[in-house]
């Protein structure tokens, strides 16, 4: 499995053309099958951020660390811990 990890805070105005770039690449068929698991980190989101991840249908993990290295650690941890070989 492949992990895309997209750290974010407050990006309302720009999240859904990075989640719709996503999910178009998650396709490609270069990929040959290959699961693309994309991973939305919300960083201490006050904005419409985590509703639009939600209305794209992506997994979301939540976090207060105002730090986009911590929130992109934390995605990788987790998508690691559920196997995955690459990270993005």
């Amino acid at each position: 499995m492949i992990g895309v990890i997209i750290p974010a805070h407050n990006e309302a105005g720009l999240i859904a053309a990075c989640l719709a770039s996503v999910r178009c690449a998650a396709t490609h068929p270069s990929l040959r099958g290959e699961a693309v698991r994309p991973l939305v980190v919300l960083d201490a989101c006050t904005d419409a951020s985590a509703e639009i991840v939600s209305d794209f249908g992506f997994e979301a993990l939540c976090i207060e660390a105002r730090n986009v290295g911590v929130a992109r650690a934390a995605g990788a941890e987790a998508l690691l811990s559920c196997g995955a070989r690459w990270l993005a």
